[in-house]
């Protein structure tokens, strides 16, 4: 007999986890915001990731900002660790991300 399915609970992460993950976005994004003029557009972000070659999954964050323009470095910073760039791990030699899954064998 199969059991019901277990709920899935939502708890936030420890402070330290959320500071590692906002460290790892300031280090990807250190070149970008170091080049760019504030207040900054979103395609300029973008523009400066392609042109410092950046991987996909930043790049990719990138373009999904909310915001149309950000005042600071902060902002976007902040912004990109609720983004899907958080918690995917890069693999450094492809620039693919990796979620988790296995990957599908067609």
């Amino acid at each position: 007999m199969r059991g019901l399915p277990l709920p899935i609970l939502r708890v936030p992460p420890p402070t330290w986890v959320a500071e590692a993950k906002l460290a790892d976005v300031r280090i990807r994004l250190a070149a970008i915001l170091d080049s760019v003029r504030f207040p900054v557009h979103r395609w300029q972000l973008v523009a400066a990731a392609d042109y410092h070659g950046s991987d996909y999954a930043t790049r990719e964050a990138l373009r999904d900002l909310s915001a149309e323009t950000y005042p600071d470095p902060a902002a976007v910073v902040e912004e990109m660790a609720r983004t899907s760039l958080v918690g995917r791990a890069i693999d450094s030699a492809t620039g693919r991300v990796h979620d988790g899954q296995p990957a599908s064998s067609s």
